[in-house]
């Protein structure tokens, strides 16, 4: 397990370098830097990789949670914080969405081999609430946003 968590975040390490250069998606200011280990105000920044999760930024549960399947993550905001699900460093396609009886808006799929597709999803959390989410391309990468 150990060394699954070492190479999980060597392999997210390594995309947040490369992370962000020419997306469309991405505005200067909109987040601060990705990869950052302090968000703008009311910013946070979760990574969604091939093998999981990461938090990195902005979730009071701190930086580099990890999430290895079939385990969930948690990630703490106050209300009104936008959280950006990040699809960084993956060969497979992805999509965030909306499992639980409190809602958000489902992310479009992510898929690698489009240039076009979406590499960041936006969700402004503005109600109290426990938001349940999981990958509908690999149900093992789950979690929750707690906006309180």
């Amino acid at each position: 397990m150990a060394v699954q968590k070492i190479l999980f975040l060597a392999a997210g390490t390594f995309s947040l370098l490369s992370f962000g250069c020419g997306d469309p998606v991405m505005r200067a200011g909109d987040f601060g830097e990705v990869g950052a280990t302090v968000c703008a105000a009311g910013k946070a920044q979760i990574a969604v990789y091939d093998s999981g999760v990461q938090t990195l930024c902005g979730c009071s549960e701190g930086l580099g949670a990890v999430s290895v399947p079939p385990a969930a993550i948690t990630c703490t905001v106050p209300v009104g914080t936008v959280v950006f699900f990040h699809y960084s460093a993956t060969k497979l396609a992805h999509q965030i969405v909306s499992t639980g009886a409190t809602s958000f808006v489902s992310s479009r799929i992510f898929d690698p081999l489009l240039p076009t597709s979406p590499t960041t999803h936006a969700v402004t959390f503005g109600t109290a609430g426990t938001y349940l989410f999981q990958d509908s391309f690999n149900l093992g990468i789950n979690g929750r946003i707690v906006a309180q």
